[in-house]
């Protein structure tokens, strides 16, 4: 029974990825958005979807919801700072997580450090996975080895995307 159960489970979940991607694709298309590095990922019990589309120097995320009555789905711009990644794509720790996301990274610099964020894992500004590469000191840039930084929750945030999933008119940006 358990198993007849999970395999279902797991069915449902391809099923509803596959409309979430055909939405999503359409929604991208309508909005003359690039289609070629698109993320959509589910969010727990699957009826909740993440997206995340990289488009050159900015990237877009958005949520749809397999309860939403519009297939339109609401993409937040940001700014990736490819040019911070681009600067020091020949630092290790950088190579290596554009490599292995896809390009699905962003940089900051603040206080002089620059992080970068797997794009993949959580929500804009919340991110699972950021890591500190390097630091400038004046206008020299120094490589450091990568140091996964501690995640910053936003309790009432989380608690917006969760009302997200039966009610598409919930503001879920930062």
């Amino acid at each position: 029974v358990a198993l007849l159960v999970s395999s279902a489970y797991l069915m449902l979940t391809v099923l509803s990825q596959q409309h979430a991607r055909r939405v999503t694709l359409t929604s991208l298309e309508k909005q003359n958005i690039s289609t070629d590095n698109v993320l959509i990922a589910p969010a727990p019990f699957s009826l909740l979807w993440r997206v995340v589309v990289m488009d050159g120097d900015v990237y877009y995320e958005g949520f749809y919801s397999l309860l939403d009555k519009s297939h339109d789905i609401k993409l937040t711009s940001y700014d990736s700072y490819r040019n911070l990644i681009d600067a020091q794509i020949d630092h290790w720790p950088v190579a290596r997580l554009d490599w292995f996301t896809g390009g699905m990274i962003s940089a900051s610099r603040s206080d002089g450090k620059l992080i970068i964020n797997d794009l993949r894992m959580g929500v804009e500004a919340n991110y699972v996975f950021r890591f500190l590469v390097g630091q400038w000191s004046g206008t020299a840039f120094e490589g450091l080895e990568s140091v996964q930084m501690p995640l910053q929750l936003n309790n009432e945030r989380v608690g917006r995307i969760v009302r997200r999933t039966w009610d598409e008119h919930v503001n879920v940006d930062p």
